[in-house]
Order: C-alpha cells, then sequence, then structure tokens
C-alpha cells in the first residue's frame, strides 16, 4: 500500500513526500521552519476529517493563540456540525467563555444540533458531555 503525501499548499493527494504537486505547482512537502503548531493549524483544512479534529483539540490543549481566528472560523463556518462544535470548545477552552460570550449565546440559539447542544452548555457553565 502506497502512502498518500497531501501538497502543503492545496492538500492535493500526491504519491511522493516531496517535489512539485501535480496540481498546484508547488512545493509538496512543508517549509524547513515550520512548527508543531504551524503543522496543527495547516491540518485544520485537511482533507481527511479525523485530522481536522484532532488538529483543533490539540490546538486547544496547547494553548496556542494563533489558533484563534481560525477556531473561530470553524465554529461559525464549518461544513461539519461536530467540527464546529468542537471548535467552539477549542475557543472556550482556549480563552475561557467571557471573550466568547456572545458567540456562545448565538450559536446556542441557531447553530447546527450538535454546535446548539455543546454552545448551550457551555453558556451555562456546565462541563460539556463530548
Amino acid at each position: 500500500m502506497a502512502l498518500t503525501h497531501f501538497c502543503w499548499h492545496c492538500y492535493a493527494q500526491n504519491e511522493r513526500p516531496d517535489g512539485l504537486c501535480a496540481r498546484c505547482g508547488e512545493e509538496i512537502a512543508e517549509p524547513a521552519d515550520t512548527t508543531f503548531d504551524d503543522r496543527l493549524l495547516w491540518a485544520l483544512r485537511h482533507p481527511i476529517p479525523e485530522r481536522r479534529m484532532v488538529a483543533v483539540r490539540a490546538l486547544a490543549r496547547r494553548r496556542a493563540g494563533r489558533a484563534r481566528e481560525p477556531l473561530h472560523e470553524l465554529a461559525t463556518r464549518a461544513d461539519d456540525p461536530y467540527l464546529a462544535a468542537a471548535a467552539l470548545e477549542a475557543l472556550v477552552e482556549l480563552d475561557g467563555i467571557e471573550p466568547h460570550r456572545a458567540l456562545v449565546a448565538g450559536l446556542a440559539r441557531q447553530g447546527p444540533a450538535p454546535v446548539r447542544r455543546v454552545a448551550s452548555v457551555l453558556d451555562t457553565g456546565r462541563r460539556s458531555p463530548t
């Protein structure tokens, strides 16, 4: 079974870990100075959903401040409501509830069902069941 390598720039699948991407023409491999947090931020848009979910949770645990904006984007616009719910939890884990109270309250009223459930729990101050 051959490994699949995803382009650092466009996430296209490639059969080799380096060289130029068949889709976008950019270097497949990540830049040499890439940090672990950079890799996690990159994984937020990964084609494999499980990798996105792992990245969301890891960024929150690592208190990665650079993740605020991408997590907010996922919480409000992700196509996957479970990823959106995890991103919302990660934002609150990162900063506490106060900076995100309006977002949490709004999503508790009008988000997709999994997001409403998590937002409602966060809004009432109880620990999330997820």
